[in-house]
């Protein structure tokens, strides 16, 4: 089952996305007015606890799969605990870009 997110402002507008499976992020994303001021990561603390909830319970890691030229994504995991595997796989659309692979330990539930 695929498990969407969505978050919203205080007037109700929709700010950011997400999406997984199990234990494997398939997308996510915020508005740009909102960068650096937090709903990203608030959205994402949510989303890695949701995450830990919905995973097969042998499952270590979560997953994700960025863009390799998405620096500022990148940064944005690193910064919350994912680290790249360096395992590259490249896409099968038009310019054909590469995506890295990231895991972060499954967070134990209290």
């Amino acid at each position: 089952a695929v498990h969407v997110y969505v978050t919203t402002d205080a007037a109700g507008l929709v700010n950011g996305f997400a999406a997984s499976r199990g234990g494997v992020l398939l997308h996510f994303g915020t508005a740009v007015d909102t960068w650096g001021t937090g709903p990203a990561r608030q959205l994402h603390d949510a989303l890695v606890d949701a995450m830990a909830e919905t995973s097969p319970s042998e499952v270590e890691y979560l997953r994700l799969r960025v863009f390799e030229e998405n620096r500022r994504a990148r940064w944005f995991y690193e910064r919350l605990g994912w680290f790249s595997t360096g395992k590259r796989t490249q896409t099968t659309f038009e310019p054909h870009p590469v995506l890295i692979e990231y895991l972060r330990p499954v967070p134990t539930q209290v």
